[in-house]
């Protein structure tokens, strides 16, 4: 995630959290529900918890499955 991500997610949460505030019911939850995806999406960025794009492209170790023939 870079510098321009973050600052989308850090937006879109204000933006929600905004909306939230001009409605009532389930609309209301909604618009707080989005506002936390957002605002935890930033929190896992800051914490190193999702990695970037281009830490995920390393070469994998391929899965190895044990054929066992049937009697």
């Amino acid at each position: 995630m870079n510098v321009g991500d973050r600052d989308y997610f850090m937006l879109r949460g204000r933006q929600e959290r905004l909306a939230a505030r001009g409605t009532l019911g389930a609309v209301r939850d909604r618009h707080e529900e989005l506002a936390w995806l957002y605002e935890m999406r930033v929190i896992y960025f800051d914490r190193g918890l999702v990695a970037d794009e281009t830490e995920d492209t390393e070469e994998r170790v391929p899965l190895q499955h044990i054929i066992v023939p049937a009697q």
